[in-house]
């Protein structure tokens, strides 16, 4: 698996931030759901989604199925994530993948080339450098 994912700084301020299974669980969860569309043993995986079970997620994040459990209970019931279980397993959809995960850098949009920026690296550089 390869890729990034975009986390805002304003995470810190989440309901759950400060539940450390909850946030855990969260944080696997968009690092591992489908970036793009998928199949997967006939059954379209959406973007934002992801084919799980409990003890599979609790094996991942290093957590007891019992805390992977409770930490998706809190999740459905503020709407972060819905899933839909079967037998075999559960496919679990992140509500708002998207405004997770689509915003363009508007605050704190960069500007300027990276030869720009390497530039004023220098100059930063050149300029901080202290005589001894």
């Amino acid at each position: 698996m390869e890729g990034w994912i975009k986390l805002h700084r304003k995470m810190v301020d989440w309901e759950w931030y400060k539940d450390n299974n909850t946030k855990i669980v969260f944080l696997h969860l968009l690092l591992t759901a489908n970036h793009k569309e998928n199949k997967w043993q006939g059954i379209t995986i959406l973007r934002g989604q992801k084919i799980t079970s409990i003890s599979h997620l609790a094996e991942e994040t290093n957590l007891t199925p019992k805390q992977v459990r409770t930490a998706l209970d809190k999740l459905k019931r503020t709407n972060e994530v819905a899933i839909k279980g079967t037998s075999r397993y559960s496919l679990i959809t992140i509500e708002k993948y998207s405004d997770y995960q689509d915003k363009d850098e508007e605050e704190g949009k960069r500007e300027g080339t990276q030869e720009d920026n390497r530039r004023a690296n220098r100059g930063q550089t050149k300029g901080n450098k202290q005589e001894w």
